[in-house]
């Protein structure tokens, strides 16, 4: 006896045109948001870390400065080629109690340089010793609670007032800090003028 088989119909429809051109219009909305999510994400991780790179690099020089400054036997501050100088020590004396250190701001390089040795020159600045890029501003500035108003003589302890401004991009940070020195000081020359110290 011969069976009769049944065939089932098979549904082969596939995808509509219209049903493809939604799932591709979902599958870009994704992608666009997936996108702009991991650029947004980027460019906050790279400006936050600008912003702490930037912020370590002014705490460490600030401080740095501080301690070159608190340990200072003499001070001489003058500007020349475009730079400003500083220095905490007299390089010349053979045996000094505290190593001298130079403190140099390049101005057009926007860079500070903190070195223990004397340079004649910008050019001659070590790159091993720069201690801070993107510097915008770097004042230094006696303070003025040290002179005495009777007799406008500067009474030692000095204290200097010392603000640091970075600036990179978008970021930018600043510190201001008094700083105390420790030692007497012999001399104090400030852009050309000697102070008397008591």
């Amino acid at each position: 006896m011969f069976k009769i088989r049944k065939y089932r119909k098979m549904n082969n429809k596939g995808f509509s045109l219209l049903e493809v051109l939604i799932a591709v219009a979902i599958t870009g909305i994704i992608a666009t948001l997936l996108a702009t999510f991991i650029t947004t994400g980027t460019r906050y991780f790279r400006k936050q870390s600008n912003a702490i790179d930037l912020q370590n690099m002014l705490q460490e020089t600030s401080n740095k400065i501080t301690d070159s400054l608190m340990e200072a036997t003499s001070v001489r501050i003058k500007e020349q080629g475009g730079a400003l100088w500083i220095y905490t020590g007299d390089f010349d004396e053979p045996e000094p109690k505290v190593k001298p250190k130079l403190i140099l701001w390049i101005k057009s390089a926007g860079e500070i340089y903190i070195m223990d040795y004397n340079i004649s020159s910008t050019a001659d600045a070590d790159e091993g010793y720069c201690m801070a890029k993107y510097v915008k501003d770097f004042t230094i500035e006696l303070d003025t609670k040290c002179q005495n108003p009777d007799t406008h003589k500067w009474e030692q302890p000095l204290m200097f007032n010392v603000s640091i401004s970075l600036e990179n991009g978008d970021e930018a940070q600043a510190d201001s800090k008094t700083t105390t020195l420790r030692n007497k000081i012999d001399l104090l020359e400030i852009y050309g003028v000697e102070y008397e110290l008591r």
